[in-house]
């Protein structure tokens, strides 16, 4: 469905993609993996429009797009869910999935929002978003908000949606829950680009596995021949070392910082935690409770 033919770019100093070739095709998630600063990023905002590549081609169906802004890709139905949350909380759930399709619900002036409501809700339903579509956007979970922005890259008639970092703001199970909405809409005929640094995911999920290292290609396997070592190595080009440092030596009868009942108004209450000598002291973070 979707090629890339030898695609370059480079910034001022920096050769960000040279010649990668890759083929997205329809009915399956392909993740693209490599390691920060790799040429995944650029390559997304190429096939997205948002970069014009210095060199080569991208083709959809076996004609060539000339994409010069993001608009255009979505045009032709490539759909970006990008990493950051982009709602906007005072707008409600149907508001957001069509908020840059609210032209189509006018007539004579005035929007119709009863039919905005009802095609919202078909989406809503195809992610699994079990919500009202009047509900404001502003007190979902991540994951939640997360479905909100899948819903309107397929309100758009997406062929190819790609999700870059979807899992980041994710716990383990909303992420579970994800994957099998994505299983859902590859079985439709959706061609799925997964962009993670997440390898155990991209395991789970993926059909086959694309790497690029240094902004080359190095290779694309079904994952079913892969296994988390061999996609480190060809990310790498070659094999990683697990090497033990030692234990840390703490003293628990040291303790150099000590607080008691930290409170903040609607952000945390009575916090108590002692920190010792040579120990590392780490915070996690539920949804009932902000740190920071």
């Amino acid at each position: 469905m979707l090629h890339v033919e030898a695609i370059s770019k480079s910034f001022p100093g920096v050769r960000a993609l040279s010649e990668v070739s890759l083929t997205f095709a329809p009915g399956e998630v392909h993740a693209v993996v490599g390691e920060n600063g790799a040429g995944k990023s650029t390559l997304i905002k190429v096939i997205c429009g948002i970069y014009q590549p210095d060199e080569g081609t991208i083709t959809l169906d076996g004609t060539e797009l000339g994409l010069h802004a993001y608009s255009d890709a979505m045009a032709r139905g490539i759909q970006l869910v990008s990493q950051e949350i982009q709602v906007v909380p005072r707008m409600t759930i149907a508001e957001n999935i069509m908020l840059d399709k609210i032209g189509r619900f006018r007539r004579r002036g005035v929007i119709d929002w009863g039919r905005v409501a009802a095609d919202a809700a078909v989406f809503t339903r195809l992610v699994g978003l079990d919500l009202p579509v009047l509900t404001p956007a502003g007190g979902l979970s991540a994951a939640q908000k997360q479905l909100v922005m899948i819903a309107k890259a397929l309100s758009g008639d997406a062929r190819v949606l790609i999700l870059d970092e979807p899992t980041s703001s994710l716990t383990l199970h909303e992420a579970n829950n994800l994957f099998g909405v994505l299983r859902g809409l590859r079985d439709r005929g959706v061609a799925i680009v997964f962009v993670s640094h997440k390898l155990e995911e991209v395991l789970q999920i993926a059909d086959r596995v694309s790497v690029l290292r240094d902004g080359r290609f190095v290779g694309t396997r079904p994952t079913g021949e892969l296994t988390k070592d061999a996609i480190v190595t060809m990310m790498l080009g070659r094999s990683a070392v697990n090497r033990s440092l030692g234990t840390l030596d703490i003293h628990q009868d040291q303790v150099v910082l000590e607080a008691r009942g930290i409170t903040q108004a609607d952000r945390f209450d009575g916090l108590d935690f002692q920190l010792h000598a040579g120990e590392i002291l780490g915070f996690w973070q539920s949804k009932l409770v902000q740190l920071g």
